[in-house]
């Protein structure tokens, strides 16, 4: 999940104002930020020869809005954080330069939806390996009346302040080209903090192979006698390449009457779209 922290950027600096632009980037399940609407939440090329993919984009606001589209470059750290990067490593496969958008600009009225085109290029000339690339969603500042920027009053005792709000969402662009190699194991699996009927868990995910990991983590609970209760599914759980390891906690909600001093806990992590299992582990209560 990609979550750009909240930045000020401070523009137009003068006596009696200060123009704020804000960025939000976030990614979501059905993925929403602000008026922003977008699915589907990644998008991958797979060898399956389909060179066109699509993403909808819906504006759910009040206002008309414009978008800007590009591609950002975004690592993975062991905490699960995306963070843009300044320079591109070596082993940083990007999948930016394979592909080709459009359109790049879109303007949605309150309401409106609108396809935006991911096209594989260059397909035959890629080397084995997984390629990964952010698209990137930026709304453009309309202000309603330009000269309101200017219509402020302050005194010398004063500052006038004047937020315009830019929002943003990325989404994982990848291409694999080759059989998937993935290994991952379960570790250091232990309990955090037990208080009635919530446990909250701890574990690292240490991923080896050519190809990301990418699935839903499902929390059983087993009690001594052998039944078997779902607490809780996490969706779209991802470890990406070329980064091996992510350390996760996790809250874990349970049903009443359950004795959390005695049974197991089960994590089960499985690829997103088939019953392949990356990695299983029981903690004993």
């Amino acid at each position: 999940m990609y979550k750009r922290n909240l930045m000020p950027f401070l523009v137009n600096l003068s006596k009696d104002w200060i123009c704020a632009v804000m960025i939000i980037s976030t990614s979501l399940s059905g993925y929403a930020q602000g008026d922003l609407l977008i699915f589907p939440k990644r998008i991958v090329f797979d060898g399956n020869h389909q060179k066109v993919k699509k993403v909808y984009v819906t504006n759910n606001g009040i206002e008309t809005t414009t978008y800007k589209i590009s591609y950002i470059e975004l690592d993975m750290d062991k905490e699960g954080k995306l963070v843009e990067l300044d320079t591109i490593y070596a082993n940083q496969n990007i999948a930016s330069k394979k592909l080709r958008i459009y359109p790049r600009h879109i303007t949605l009225l309150p309401g409106e939806s609108q396809v935006v085109k991911v096209q594989l290029i260059n397909e035959r000339n890629i080397a084995e390996g997984e390629y990964r690339s952010h698209l990137y969603f930026r709304s453009v500042p309309n202000p309603k009346n330009p000269e309101e920027r200017g219509s402020g009053k302050a005194s010398d005792d004063n500052i006038s302040i004047k937020l315009n709000y830019v929002y943003g969402i990325s989404i994982a662009n990848i291409i694999r080209v080759g059989n998937p190699n993935i290994q991952v194991n379960i570790e250091s699996f232990k309990v955090e903090n037990i208080k009635e009927q919530y446990i909250s868990v701890s574990m690292s995910l240490e991923r080896n192979g050519n190809f990301s990991s990418y699935g839903n983590i499902e929390f059983e609970y087993i009690s001594p006698n052998g039944k078997i209760i779902h607490l809780k599914t996490i969706k779209g759980f991802a470890v990406y390449a070329p980064g091996n390891l992510r350390q996760a906690h996790f809250g874990l909600n349970t049903l009443d009457g359950l004795d959390l001093n005695n049974g197991k806990i089960r994590a089960t992590y499985k690829e997103e779209g088939n019953e392949r299992i990356y990695a299983q582990e029981t903690l004993n209560l």
